[in-house]
């Protein structure tokens, strides 16, 4: 019972690093298709996404110069579909 125990606590926070990992590098993937005209998104999805990279973001290494474009880059693309539709 005891190392069942050990390995829950070791294992528990890998678990969580590695899946923070592939929701943000997805997060950044679906960014770069979005801004490249790939794929069509709307304000709701536009909003998801920047709320994915910007909190994933928050750690002890900041942002990188590339999440900051991006984020601006989806910004913008919400900010014309907001327009566009009032």
């Amino acid at each position: 019972m005891f190392n069942l125990i050990i390995i829950l606590i070791v294992t528990t926070p890998i678990t969580i690093i590695i899946c923070c990992h592939i929701l943000r590098a997805r997060a950044r993937t679906w960014a770069d298709q979005v801004i490249a005209g790939n794929w069509q998104a709307n304000a709701t999805e536009l909003n998801k996404y920047i709320t994915t990279i910007l909190s994933m973001n928050n750690s002890v290494l900041g942002r990188s110069e590339q999440d900051r474009q991006r984020i601006s880059q989806l910004r913008n693309i919400r900010n014309a579909l907001i327009l566009k539709h009032n």
